[in-house]
């Protein structure tokens, strides 16, 4: 998933267009979301909220997190 804001001079969006079409091309499941009015980063509330929730569903449809872990696979992490 590529996610970029229509105005933003540090990233700019041809570059996303780029990457979301050649993976396209590719036949990998992407999408580009474009917010308008922004800039690299996010200003309003309700932007950032739905940006957030974008990248939550991309990662649970395409993770899987939960659903195929078995107890046995699981991994402890160093404090």
């Amino acid at each position: 998933m590529r996610i970029t804001n229509e105005s933003d001079v540090n990233v700019p969006i041809a570059g996303n267009e780029q990457m979301y079409e050649a993976l396209r091309t590719l036949g990998v499941p992407t999408q580009l979301v474009v917010y308008r009015d922004q800039f690299h980063l996010f200003t309003r509330p309700s932007l950032i909220r739905d940006g957030i929730q974008r990248c939550i569903a991309w990662f649970d449809k395409f993770l899987a997190i939960g659903n195929s872990a078995k107890s046995s696979d699981a991994t402890t992490v160093p404090q």
